[in-house]
């Protein structure tokens, strides 16, 4: 079902001579259309330096995008991070990438799916090598419950509504989340997709650390940081929502879908799809408390991995009173410029390979003397 790729700085890559950032594992028979893009969305940017105390706060980049290539459409899940110092004492990332032909057939969706233990490798050692073709989805429900998650960060768990409506809303092109570095994103996104139908929440496509996109990529909710070039764009955007994290806990504008993410009940309004729930959402209380993560088993081990669980949601419901129409939402002034040291995070783009990362031309080359490094300062 899915063809996987991991890119990292290494010694020694997949194909014969390439080294320094590249490609170290791979399923076999993957067409090169196919892995060239993956590598181009492997590119990743420090905000601090991995030795830096602050070094926790370098945003995990989850996302899940779509693009038409080798005559198909590709439905891609990624993890880029930060992942320590390379061989060379350089800066490294760890990027794994699973790609899907066609409509994917689970109905929890990329942002549960990302967030299931083991589904990404999160270190890397030893040899390159092939992957086997055998990866399988991992068992449990995402079910609907109220956004604890929103309430959290935001004060009002109602933004969660207001997330995925802008997905059924023809005049919307999306919606930008304003962020702090830190923030824990996935959990929010797995609300807000909770809320769509199994086919739309694969057309929910998304990014936690988003700056831009390599050509024909779609990436509807755009998670940006605060105080960087891509925030002063979100605010000035008026095709797409925008939710601003960064600003003190406020109330999300009135309407149907709010009130669903509060309730845990699922609005009816014409916008929404008419689909046949799945046979684990058959039953529909009048309310729903908030739920706790389904356990589901890790992913055979054929490489370590760890990674955080998400908190799955609980079944969906139907409210009895009528829907009234949504509102847009309440402008905000931008806060204060954040100050990172590593330089502008403009250059932090989890999407595209930087100058110091063309995976095509690093192979059976050194790593140049470029890009990132010009922001950090030689280790003493």
């Amino acid at each position: 079902m899915f063809q996987e790729l991991i890119y990292t700085s290494a010694t020694r890559g997949l194909v014969a001579g390439s080294k320094g950032f590249t490609t170290v594992a791979s399923t076999p028979d993957m067409p090169k259309q196919l892995a060239s893009c993956l590598e181009s969305l492997s590119g990743y940017r420090h905000l601090y330096h991995p030795q830096d105390a602050q070094a926790h706060l370098n945003p995990i980049a989850y996302s899940f995008l779509t693009t038409s290539t080798a005559g198909s459409t590709h439905y891609i899940l990624s993890r880029v991070a930060d992942a320590g110092l390379d061989y060379s004492q350089r800066t490294n990332k760890l990027a794994h990438h699973l790609a899907i032909a066609g409509q994917p057939d689970i109905a929890n969706g990329p942002a549960w799916l990302s967030a299931q233990a083991g589904f990404f490798e999160t270190a890397w050692s030893g040899d390159p090598r092939w992957l086997t073709a055998d990866r399988r989805p991992p068992a449990g429900v995402l079910q609907l419950a109220r956004c604890k998650a929103w309430e959290t960060a935001m004060g009002d768990a109602g933004w969660a509504g207001l997330l995925a409506e802008s997905l059924l809303d023809s005049k919307k092109a999306g919606a930008y989340l304003i962020v702090k570095p830190g923030m824990d994103l996935l959990p929010l996104i797995i609300e807000a997709q909770a809320f769509l139908t199994p086919d739309q929440r694969w057309k929910a496509t998304f990014s936690t650390f988003f700056t831009k996109l390599p050509p024909n990529i779609d990436c509807r909710w755009r998670c940006v940081l605060e105080g960087t070039p891509e925030a002063s764009t979100a605010r000035r955007a008026h095709d797409r929502l925008l939710i601003d994290l960064s600003r003190p806990p406020q109330e999300a504008p009135v309407g149907p879908w709010a009130e669903a993410a509060r309730t845990g009940v699922m609005p009816v309004t014409k916008s929404r799809e008419t689909k046949t729930p799945p046979a684990s959402s058959a039953s529909q209380p009048t309310s729903v408390p908030p739920a706790t993560v389904d356990p589901s088993p890790a992913i055979a081990a054929r490489i370590p991995a760890t990674a955080s669980q998400a908190p799955a949601l609980s079944p969906r419901t139907a409210p009895t009173a009528a829907p009234t129409p949504p509102t847009a939402p309440i402008a905000a002034q931008p806060p204060a410029a954040t100050s990172y040291p590593l330089g502008p995070p403009s250059l932090n783009d989890p999407f595209q390979a930087g100058p110091d990362d063309p995976a095509i031309e690093t192979r059976g080359k050194r790593r140049p003397e470029s890009g990132l490094d010009q922001w950090v300062k030689p280790l003493a």
